[in-house]
């Protein structure tokens, strides 16, 4: 069986780190708070080398995954099918108000910056960085957001409020209350193969160290970005309704 990196909760994630290093969940529990202070230590690069340091500590080194469990939270009037929603379609259904051209001229204003948000521009057609789609490799992130000094996904896409608020200003008609309406907060589980495999396991280290602890730790927030290429439909794990 492949080798993988997943942490839909403290136990989950475990369970995948003590199988990479070849060790019970028991054991890994007991050699991480030593191999954590000792990290904490090292001068150079303290969130990271904690993987190397646990290693040392264990006598093992972990098997690199195959692939690694990121989580997108968002919101969709139908979970299951939010792959094909289009969100400029999705927004003009909530505001039947607006005419197709007015909508449509809205759009031309946003994507050029000649109106706010300008936010909307860069996630639409600036630098792919901002592009997505993007992944937390802990799914409590979208549960406590503030602990992770995160953004709240769950009370919306950022592109999509971003629309909203531009319709709001054109119209004063409150979209964003509409949408929150019209739709349910979701948390979408996708697989891709692995990159950056000692920062997604070091933050996976450090969220189960302090987990261990009753805490949370920002160390544990690790982010993948797709850089504008749409994931293909193999990768959706599952599709968590809140």
């Amino acid at each position: 069986m492949p080798h993988l990196l997943r942490c839909s909760d403290l136990e989950e994630a475990a369970a995948s780190v003590a199988v990479l290093y070849g060790v019970s969940s028991a054991e890994l529990e007991q050699a991480l708070a030593l191999a954590a202070h000792q990290a904490q230590e090292d001068p150079n690069d303290p969130v990271g080398s904690l993987p190397s340091t646990l290693a040392t500590v264990l006598q093992r080194s972990p098997a690199e995954p195959e692939r690694i469990h990121y989580f997108h939270g968002t919101r969709a009037r139908e979970p299951e099918h939010f792959l094909r929603d289009s969100l400029w379609r999705d927004v003009g259904a909530l505001v039947p108000e607006i005419s197709e051209s007015e909508l449509r001229s809205l759009r031309a204003d946003l994507t050029a910056s000649r109106i706010d948000p300008h936010t909307y521009s860069l996630r639409a057609t600036g630098d792919p960085r901002h592009h997505g789609p993007c992944g937390h490799l802990l799914r409590e992130m979208f549960l406590h957001p503030h602990d992770y000094t995160s953004v709240d996904y769950l009370a919306g896409a950022e592109i999509v409020i971003d629309i909203c608020q531009a319709v709001t200003q054109h119209t004063r008609i409150d979209a964003t209350v509409r949408y929150r309406d019209a739709t349910k907060p979701c948390i979408v589980e996708f697989a891709v193969p692995a990159s950056h495999v000692n920062r997604a396991l070091a933050a996976a280290l450090w969220h189960l160290a302090a987990g261990l602890r009753g805490e949370r730790t920002i160390n544990g927030n690790w982010t993948y970005c797709a850089d504008g290429t749409p994931l293909p439909a193999k990768a959706i794990v599952s599709v968590l309704n809140l």
